[in-house]
C-alpha cells in the first residue's frame, strides 16, 4: 500500500482508498488507471530483467564457446606439432640407422632398396631433401659415422630458419651460431644431443641450400 494525492484537494491517502476523507471525493476511475499504470511499469520492469539475464546466458555461452573453440584448436595444433616433430624424429632415426655400418674407401655403404628409395626423398620441417650417409674425418675402418641431409630446391635463404626452429623443437638450444664445417660457412650447432656428439645445420657456399650432418665420433 502507498500514499497518492486526491486528484480533486491534493489531500494524501491510500492508493487503495475509494473515496477521500477529506474532500469525500470518489476517485476509483483514477485508482485504477493508476494502479494500471503501475502494473504496466511493473511487467515492463520484469521484461527488461528477463532479457536482461537472458542477454547474459547467451552472451556467456558464447564468451565459454569461442574459449573452449580456441582452446581445442590450440590442443589440435600442439597435437599436430608434436605429431610433426615425433615423424621428424623417426625419419631422423631411420636414416641413422645406418651410422656404424661397415662403408668402402669411397664412403659408400650397402642398404636394401627400401633404404635407399627411403634416403633419397625426405622432407624435414616441410623442406624436401635427401639423406646420404658419409664418412667425416680420418678413419681406418671405414666405418659411416655420420648422417648428412641436404636440401633439394635451391631456397636456403628462406628456409635456414624454419629448419632451425624444427632442429630447435628438437634438441633444444642450439650451442652456437657461427660454426663452420665442410661446405656450411655459418651454420647452428648442437653438442651432445641424443646419440649423436653433434649436430649442425647452415648453408652451403653457394648460399643456396640447406645442409645437416648428425655425427657420432
Amino acid at each position: 500500500m502507498a500514499l497518492i494525492n486526491c486528484p480533486k484537494c491534493g489531500h494524501e491517502i491510500s492508493d487503495v482508498s475509494i473515496q477521500c476523507p477529506k474532500c469525500k471525493c470518489y476517485h476509483h476511475e483514477y485508482l485504477k488507471k493508476m494502479l494500471l499504470k503501475r502494473k504496466i511499469a511493473k511487467a515492463k520492469k520484469k521484461i527488461v530483467i528477463v532479457g536482461l539475464l537472458v542477454l547474459s546466458v547467451i552472451v556467456g555461452i558464447c564468451i565459454r564457446s569461442i574459449y573452449f573453440e580456441k582452446k581445442n584448436s590450440i590442443v589440435k595444433e600442439e597435437k599436430n606439432t608434436k605429431s610433426k616433430t615425433i615423424s621428424e624424429t623417426k625419419k631422423i632415426a631411420k636414416a641413422s640407422r645406418l651410422i656404424g655400418k661397415q662403408g668402402n674407401e669411397e664412403g659408400k655403404v650397402e642398404y636394401t632398396q627400401e633404404m635407399a628409395d627411403f634416403i633419397k626423398n625426405v622432407s624435414l620441417f616441410g623442406c624436401k631433401g635427401s639423406f646420404a650417409p658419409c664418412i667425416l674425418g680420418k678413419t681406418e675402418d671405414y666405418k659411416i659415422n655420420a648422417m648428412m641431409w641436404q636440401q633439394d630446391d635451391k631456397a636456403g635463404k628462406e628456409n635456414i630458419a624454419k629448419i632451425v626452429k624444427g632442429l630447435h623443437k628438437l634438441y633444444g638450444e642450439y650451442d652456437s651460431d657461427e660454426s663452420s664445417y665442410m661446405e656450411i660457412k655459418k651454420g647452428y650447432i648442437w653438442y651432445y644431443v641424443e646419440q649423436y656428439s653433434w649436430v649442425i645445420c647452415g648453408i652451403n657456399n653457394d648460399n643456396n641450400r640447406i645442409i645437416i650432418y648428425w655425427c657420432k665420433e
